[in-house]
């Protein structure tokens, strides 16, 4: 697959993650902010990686046929995009 169709499929995939319905109360929309908000810190790569898995529940073999990587990036993306928004939870703490 090219890079250009591999960026395409990631940008639509992206796009459809980002621009779904709000149907939760105020108090679930509070902490979806909040998800938002450390997703938002993240790579795109990392980012993309944690919404198929952890927000889709994909595996991580799924994901990485999506991505058109690796497994082992997979993990790696994971593992960094949680570091990365652990320290953000800590320092707000």
């Amino acid at each position: 697959m090219s890079d250009k169709h591999s960026f395409r499929k990631e940008q639509s995939l992206k796009e459809g993650l980002f621009h779904q319905p709000n149907i939760v109360d105020s108090e679930e929309s509070e902490l979806s902010d909040a998800a938002l908000r450390q997703l938002l810190i993240l790579s795109d790569r990392e980012r993309v990686a944690m919404l198929l898995t952890a927000g889709m529940g994909l595996d991580y073999e799924q994901a990485s046929s999506i991505l058109n990587v690796p497994v082992n990036t997979v993990l790696e993306l994971i593992a960094s995009a949680r570091i990365a928004i652990g320290r953000i939870v800590l320092s707000a703490h």
